[in-house]
């Protein structure tokens, strides 16, 4: 189905049409691209054809245009299918301009162009700004508004949830509500189902739920498709961050006494200045048994899912000599994918994420053509089409923010007790790494993985301290999520997302004791402790205390 919009005009006459796009096979193949497409002007067609470029994100010049005063239809003609990239179009009577690939000198131009201030409105001063609307932030929001505090939750996409909304559907795993608190885990129980058979369905996964019970929150002020770009720091602490709306491009300023990194990737953080890690550490630096010995690139693979459904005539579907090619070894014979459908083992999760998404869109293609048009099994996916892919992939590991204490596997092994462990974890270390089978066949493209997995929810109960959810080197930031501060190998323990949920609700309670005593995270631990146990103990109350 041909994308469309409207688009209004102040003057009508001859304009020059850009359009910013991509070839997103280019990186891994020079074979006839997919994804091209046309451009139509109120029913008139762009003689260029887009897509065919650069593997990298530009601007191509589709040439002279007549648009009218008043209302125009723009339509983009798909040509191949398969995911074509456009991210802006810009039309212009200046026919000598040539539009800019710096995404800084865009962003000035694009302010200016809208009418945007120079300098961002305020949208509030907070007890906790809360970047990040996943589990974790969720729980850390709804923690500390019903404990009193006035909170701003900035989430970068139109639901809230991360990789358990419905963009992503990757379940919640874990337990809670057990050990020394078993108090804790409350809110995340509150998040509709943790898990059914049935992944296609994307109301299983509870967006409205979620926005629901944010929304019944007095105190909470939640700013959906807001990103956070930008921090100001004095001293040693977050004076405020800056959120664009990713439609609009509409900036806010918010300012707060306290924050928390939920983003997953440590955004905030890194923003700001924190510590953080990224990759493995070597067996030779922490003493970890499940260490790598000499590649500090390993990271978990992100996944992308997919799955087909059954039609009741034969369904067609075209070749991709742009995708994988497979053999009868290397088929992967499948309806749909699974969480071992991964991608991305020594990549980098912020600045590669596309080129690794895409990866498995090529896997995934490449795949479903050959087991549908050339395996010696094809009969056995007659009347079966490629229903949906994901289109956001779903990260296990990217940052990881440092805090005072940074939990490891020798931590995990021994279950160090330590006074302020607060979140009873027992997954277990779940090391997932690219199949060797999958790298024979497909080395430096690997796209499915295997869990060096020990002891999944059998392994003693370990309590994640309290000093691995704030910063060790900006005074005023928590963190709760994949990100805490945690080893590789102990991430890998760590990681799912009831605990992360949990994490929150240790977060929005610090918080709130936090602002009772007029003291930074750090300082709840050293001279609050006590405060912070009793109050772990109670939990969160129902509603607003």
């Amino acid at each position: 189905k041909n994308a469309s919009t409207k688009i209004e005009a102040g003057e009508g006459g001859l304009y020059r049409l850009w359009v910013r796009t991509k070839n997103w096979t280019a990186p891994f193949t020079a074979v006839q691209t997919p994804g091209i497409f046309r451009v139509q002007i109120n029913s008139k067609e762009v003689q260029h054809t887009f897509g065919k470029g650069y593997g990298r994100w530009h601007w191509e010049d589709g040439g002279n245009i007549r648009i009218k005063r008043g209302s125009n239809y723009l339509v983009l003609k798909d040509i191949t299918g398969f995911n074509g990239r456009v991210d802006a179009f810009l039309m212009t009577t200046d026919r000598k301009f040539i539009p800019p690939d710096s995404i800084p000198v865009l962003n000035t131009m694009r302010k200016e162009w809208l009418g945007l201030p120079s300098d961002p409105p305020s949208a509030g001063s907070y007890d906790l700004v809360v970047a990040g609307g996943g589990i974790a932030g969720i729980s850390a929001s709804v923690a500390a508004a019903r404990l009193g505090l006035k909170v701003a939750l900035i989430q970068n996409r139109p639901v809230l949830g991360g990789n358990n909304s419905s963009e992503i559907r990757v379940w919640r795993s874990g337990k809670t509500q057990r050990g020394k608190y078993p108090e804790l885990g409350k809110i995340v129980a509150g998040l509709g189902a943790d898990k059914t058979e049935d992944m296609k369905d994307g109301r299983s996964f509870g967006d409205s739920i979620k926005l629901g019970l944010i929304k019944a929150e007095p105190n909470i002020s939640v700013f959906l498709n807001y990103h956070v770009f930008n921090a100001t720091i004095k001293g040693d602490r977050i004076a405020s961050i800056v959120a664009k709306h990713i439609e609009s491009g509409r900036e806010l300023k918010f300012e707060a006494h306290l924050f928390a990194d939920c983003t997953g990737d440590g955004n905030l953080g890194y923003l700001a200045g924190a510590d953080f890690r990224v990759g493995s550490e070597l067996r030779s630096d922490t003493g970890e048994s499940k260490a790598p010995v000499s590649d500090t690139s390993q990271v978990l693979g992100s996944s992308l899912f997919w799955w087909s459904s059954r039609d009741e005539t034969d369904c067609i579907f075209p070749e991709c000599p742009w995708a994988m090619q497979f053999s009868e070894e290397s088929c992967q014979h499948a309806l749909q994918s699974s969480w071992n459908w991964e991608s991305g083992f020594s990549g980098n999760m912020i600045t590669d994420l596309e080129e690794i998404r895409d990866n498995q869109l090529r896997a995934i293609f490449g795949n479903w053509d050959y087991q549908k048009n050339r395996s010696i099994r094809k009969a056995e996916y007659t009347g079966y089409r490629l229903e949906e892919l994901g289109y956001i992939i779903g990260k296990r590991e990217s940052r990881r923010l440092m805090g005072d204490l940074i939990i490891s596997q020798h931590d995990l092994d021994n279950q160090t007790e330590y006074p302020d462990g607060c979140v009873a974890v027992d997954w277990g270390v779940d090391i997932h790494i690219a199949d060797p089978v999958n790298s024979k066949y497909f080395p430096g493209e690997e796209f499915r993985a295997i869990a060096l997995h020990q002891g999944k929810e059998t392994s003693p109960l370990f309590h994640v301290p309290y000093r691995c959810l704030y910063s060790r080197n900006i005074s005023n930031l928590f963190m709760a999520g994949r990100h805490i501060s945690t080893t590789h190998v102990a991430h890998a323990a760590t990681r799912v997302q009831r605990y992360t949920g949990t994490y929150g609700e240790v977060v929005g309670i610090a918080a709130a004791l936090c602002r009772k005593h007029n003291v930074t995270p750090r300082e709840l631990y050293e001279g609050y402790l006590m405060d912070l146990k009793g109050a772990l103990a109670m939990g969160v109350p129902g509603k607003v205390r």
